[in-house]
């Protein structure tokens, strides 16, 4: 039989059982990432029959793609109500979000919901972008550690030539 690979979630559970001490709660922030991404690449490759093409209007006041007001909306929710991450800051948003859930989370993530969404009406490739980091302060300034103190990171790219991961 041909060697497939392996699926993000068994090679998850394989790393984190290499860590006796791991608690599974970094374990399950990232397959909370994955949910998130996996709902976006859908909707990516649906975007004109779910009418989600086209420009909106941010918290900002700026003009951004309904696709990225989209995919900002399902990575907050879903990464808020995972527990695991105490603080969101997304580059669709103005603040730092404090989830209510995440109170006793241990990871703040950064998340640019839609990289490239002016790639978007042209049909070439767009992705999610993250990076997480420990809690420590508990404040935004938890977002200013430096790329030493990241504990994992990845971009999820979909367009016309498929579907790439990588870390």
């Amino acid at each position: 039989m041909p060697n497939i690979g392996t699926d993000l979630n068994r090679y998850i559970l394989e790393e984190e059982r290499k860590y006796p001490s791991a608690t599974g709660s970094l374990s399950i922030a990232l397959m909370a990432i994955e949910t998130a991404t996996k709902i976006i690449s859908s909707h990516v490759r649906m975007a004109g029959l779910a009418e989600i093409f086209g420009k909106a209007v941010s918290v900002q006041g700026e003009e951004v793609q309904k696709l990225d007001e989209f995919a900002n909306n399902v990575l907050i929710r879903i990464l808020s109500d995972s527990g695991q991450f105490y603080a969101i800051a997304s580059k669709q948003l103005g603040d730092v979000i404090y989830a209510e859930k995440g109170r006793e989370g241990k990871y703040i993530v950064a998340i640019d919901p839609i990289d490239g969404s002016g790639n978007i009406d042209v049909n070439a490739g767009v992705g999610t972008i993250f990076s997480i980091y420990g809690k420590n302060t508990g404040t935004h300034e938890d977002f200013l550690q430096g790329g030493d103190k990241q504990i994992s990171s990845a971009s999820s790219y979909d367009g016309l030539f498929g579907s790439v991961e990588g870390s």
